[in-house]
């Protein structure tokens, strides 16, 4: 196996069953607000005076907040860029459902660094690697 296959097996394997889908498998659909959404891939800016900006590819501001939490909810939801989300009413809930996510992706780069140091012992590409099957299943991580 060379390390273009990896990334191909690892992304497929993701897109199986192995990647849960945000936020609907973390969260209780109780007290739930809608909020729309531009349809737009969204980055996280710089916080400025406790507000943290959402930003399009261009840098233009589409959303701002002043819960770091509800930012990374908002991105971590955005993954398929729907036209709506729903966001938890209980700021716990929030955090909570944030938490269990990026818990749920940091085990899988544990589990792809696990396997890719037993097929690649010598390589030291791995950062690079995970990156590459990040960004194909458009998965960020903050």
């Amino acid at each position: 196996m060379i390390e273009k296959e990896f990334v191909k097996y690892w992304i497929d394997k993701l897109k199986g069953k192995e990647l849960k889908n945000f936020p609907d498998d973390f969260i209780d659909h109780n007290l739930m607000i809608e909020i729309d959404m531009p349809g737009k891939t969204l980055v996280l800016g710089p916080e400025l005076f406790g507000t943290y900006e959402l930003l399009d590819a261009v840098g233009e501001s589409l959303i701002q907040t002043e819960s770091l939490t509800k930012a990374k909810y908002i991105l971590y939801a955005n993954r398929t860029r729907p036209r709506k989300i729903k966001l938890p009413a209980d700021e716990k809930q929030l955090e909570s459902t944030v938490k269990s996510y990026e818990r749920h992706l940091d085990s899988i780069v544990h589990e792809m660094e696990r396997e890719y140091k037993s097929k690649f012992p010598n390589n030291k590409h791995f950062f690079e690697i995970s990156n590459q099957v990040f960004n194909s299943l458009n998965l960020q991580r903050y």
